[in-house]
């Protein structure tokens, strides 16, 4: 049997984990985030390969990589949804921002809900 190709490494504890969120959460600042600053965050995390960033708690932000990316593998995909949709025990680790994120937490809220859910995906 082949080994299982190993998973990025998503849970990284250093300044990747910055992202959009910090500049728009209400009480961490007192202006919005200039267009400078959101460009600035998207630029870094694309540079480190980091196309996925929150925009608040439930806005992705996905900037194309234009190339394959080793987080896009079957073995992450089971570690977003054993973070995100298996593990019921309250206690999340941090995960980078991922599309597989957002799946698992919207069908976790539909299946916990049973509201319907909407994706929007806008392309520039």
């Amino acid at each position: 049997m082949p080994p299982k190709p190993k998973a990025a490494p998503a849970a990284q504890q250093d300044d990747t984990r910055q992202d959009l969120t910090s500049l728009i959460l209400p009480g961490l600042s007192i202006t919005p985030p200039s267009e400078d600053a959101i460009t600035g965050t998207l630029q870094q995390r694309f540079k480190r390969d980091l196309p996925y960033t929150h925009l608040g708690p439930t806005t992705l932000v996905v900037v194309n990589p234009y190339k394959h990316l080793e987080q896009l593998n079957d073995a992450s995909l089971n570690e977003y949804a054993d973070a995100y949709y298996r593990d019921t025990s309250g206690q999340k680790r941090f995960l980078q921002p991922h599309i597989y994120e957002m799946a698992a937490r919207i069908y976790f809220h539909m299946r916990r809900t049973g509201e319907n859910q909407s994706v929007l995906l806008s392309l520039y």
